[in-house]
Order: C-alpha cells, then structure tokens, then sequence
C-alpha cells in the first residue's frame, strides 16, 4: 500500500529559525522607518530632530552659552511645523473636521489678538506667552498631518523611549552632584540660575 510523503516540520525546513525570524525583523523595521519618511519625510526629521533635541537641550544650555542655544529646540520645531503645514496636500483642510477644530481656531485667534492688541505687557513677553500656549496646540496639528499609520505612532514611542532611556542613563552613571557644584563654581551666572531655582 502506497502512502503519501509527509513534509517535514517547518523548524526543520528552516536552518535557523530564530535567526532568520530577527534578520526579518530588522528587515521589516528599516522597511518602516523609510515608509515613515516618505510622507513629508523633512518634516519628519525636523521634528524628530526637535523631540531628539528637547530631552538634551538642558544639558545643552549648561555646556554651551551661545545665544542660539536657547532656541535649538524651537528652531527644528517651528521649521517642521511650517514645512509640514506648507506641505499639505490641495484639497486636504489644515484642520481635522471635527467640533475641536472650531474651538482651536477661536483659540488661536484670542492668542492672536493679546500678542499684537496694545495691552499694557512688552512684545516679547506677549510673544514668549504666545510660544507657551500655542506650542502644545501646533505641534497636536502637526502631529495630525506628519502619522498616516499606527506604525507611525508605534516608531515615535519608540524614538521617545530610546530618548529617554539614554538620558535616565547618563544622568544615573555619569552625572554626578561634583560635577554640578563645580560647574557652578566655575561660572557664577550658572550659579546664580541653579540657586534661584
């Protein structure tokens, strides 16, 4: 009597199973991050480059003085946020089509309004006031045109954890109490900012 053959069990096939399943893995996640940055890919980088720049922007300030330091996190940002707005494609609205948007719209205008109305406040506290209220609401509406997938959303976590995991690390195995105080030895403007903290 004449039996069928049996395939052989598919660990069997498979010269190395755990191998093969991890190239595959790293193939498919390089396939993502270039699937990320095809939509918009320089707003993409500008605001990775923002958020990689925001959990470093105090060690920054302390290390280097220049002026233009202050702003490293504001400059990718609000480039982002003009390249990826001035990017949307004809047709698509700017803001989602949704009861929220015509509340952010009249937020917007009220911020608008008290940043260029002659109230008794200097321009560049209005504009600093305008940064710090408008900053979260823009880069929400940013966020709204920059993700097309959940896979999006997953990679930006995990450029988030990454971020912060480098940082709790140097802060717990490089950074030390010495340091700090002779630093503020050293520079007695940094000192004064530390202590009136």
């Amino acid at each position: 009597m004449r039996t069928a053959s049996v395939p052989p069990p598919a660990a069997s096939r498979v010269s190395n199973p755990v191998g093969h399943s991890i190239r595959f893995g790293y193939r498919l996640l390089f396939q993502q991050i270039l699937e990320l940055f095809r939509h918009q890919g320089l707003a993409q980088f500008l605001f990775i480059a923002a958020i990689a720049v925001g959990f470093f922007h105090g060690w920054l300030k302390i290390r280097y003085r220049a002026g233009w330091i202050t702003f490293a996190y504001d400059i990718p940002l609000m480039a982002a946020v003009v390249v990826g707005l001035m990017s949307i494609p004809k047709g698509e609205a700017m803001f989602p089509k949704c009861r929220m948007s015509t509340a952010l719209k009249v937020f917007f205008g009220l911020l608008v309004l008290y940043t260029f109305l002659p109230f008794p406040v200097p321009f560049l506290i209005k504009l600093a006031s305008f940064r710090g209220w408008a900053l979260t609401p823009v880069m929400f509406l940013l966020g709204y045109h920059l993700a097309r997938s959940v896979r999006q959303l997953e990679l930006y976590i995990f450029v988030l954890l990454f971020l912060g995991t480098i940082t709790a690390v140097y802060g717990i195995f490089f950074q030390t109490m010495d340091e700090v105080l002779e630093m503020m030895k050293n520079d007695p403007e940094l000192n004064m900012r530390f202590v009136n903290q």
